[in-house]
């Protein structure tokens, strides 16, 4: 892992190492750019196969993501072997390479922690019919407000957490708490044994006990795109 630290902010680039692919054994670097960037891809070839399409080129998949095909290629070689014949790849084969890379192919319980309006929009997820990620329970402070959503969800006070996410074998939260509630709420659901958070709180969390964190801040993806704006960027 390379970090590199400056006005107490410590920055990390992260490569995964030892990787399987199917029955094969492989060691290989994957730097964070390209696992990103792999992971779009994948839910593009989902799209894709829906829609009855069985081959597609980098070049296509230049076209639709914006990526260069040659930084494409280069991911998907690092990943393993796959041809690319007439037309393209195999989207099929390309889709059980990358999900057999990264665990895709295995169903993930996730919970939902704050249910005011944008925890509570995201209980009822639209993609969990060909997702692998499947909200099995919500969590939040306010027992009113837990009363008036209308959800199969279970849902549950934070004060049950810990037990729950044990209890309930959840792997992945998604946090949308307000800015006082996040640090606490992130080190109960750290505590029951979660494996990485989706924080949409606007404050950072930082990574801790092998925790993956992603902290997503609505002004901040605004004012990222309004830079690439003016800086007249190109995504690679």
């Amino acid at each position: 892992m390379l970090t590199a630290e400056g006005k107490g902010v410590k920055l990390s680039v992260k490569y995964f190492t030892d990787r399987r692919v199917g029955k094969d054994f492989m060691k290989t670097n994957i730097a964070f750019p390209a696992i990103e960037r792999l992971t779009k891809l994948f839910s593009l070839l989902l799209k894709a196969e829906q829609g009855g399409k069985e081959k597609i080129s980098s070049t296509e998949l230049g076209s639709l993501t914006g990526f260069h095909a040659h930084n494409i290629r280069k991911d998907i070689s690092a990943i393993g072997s796959i041809e690319s014949g007439k037309g393209g790849y195999s989207i099929k084969s390309l889709e059980s390479l990358i999900s057999s890379t990264f665990g895709f192919e295995r169903k993930k319980k996730v919970c939902v922690a704050g249910l005011d309006m944008l925890g509570a929009a995201m209980l009822n997820n639209p993609d969990a019919g060909f997702s692998e990620f499947e909200i099995i329970a919500g969590f939040d402070s306010n027992i009113n407000r837990m009363e008036m959503i209308s959800t199969k969800v279970p849902l549950f006070h934070f004060y049950k957490i810990e037990e729950k996410v044990k209890e309930l074998g959840i792997e992945y939260a998604i946090l949308a708490v307000s800015p006082e509630e996040a640090a606490r709420v992130a080190e109960r659901l750290i505590a029951g044994g979660v494996k990485g958070i989706l924080n949409f709180s606007p404050v950072i969390i930082a990574p801790k006990n092998g925790v993956q964190i992603r902290n997503i801040y609505l002004v901040e993806e605004l004012r990222l795109l309004s830079a690439l704006n003016a800086t007249n960027f190109q995504q690679l």
